[in-house]
């Protein structure tokens, strides 16, 4: 009784990035895209991006993480940049934008 096992530490991470988003809501967008092939950098436009935006990922196709994305750049209400491995994939992930409350 008290303990906390692996399973129940997993649905407790889960809840609380659920609240965490849901608490952000008003300033949280959703997308979808592909990493591009034959090139070390995919722009991805979206208007409603902010800077200083927690940007997650959500693979959805094989190979994503294989390309060792991560976030380089944002503009703010215009694009963010991945960039990445290049490989002849274009795997396709989810994407969610939470922006700082202003």
């Amino acid at each position: 009784e008290g303990d906390i096992n692996a399973q129940d530490a997993i649905d407790l991470n889960s809840t609380t990035l659920g609240l965490r988003l849901v608490a952000a809501a008003g300033n949280c967008v959703h997308g979808t895209g592909s990493l591009a092939t034959g090139v070390t950098t995919t722009t991805v436009t979206n208007t409603a991006i902010k800077t200083g935006a927690l940007i997650l990922f959500m693979p959805t196709g094989a190979n994503f993480l294989a390309r060792d994305p991560y976030v380089s750049a944002i503009v703010d209400a215009t694009s963010f940049t991945i960039t990445h491995l290049n490989q002849a994939n274009t795997p396709s992930f989810e994407y969610w934008i939470i922006n700082p409350v202003s």
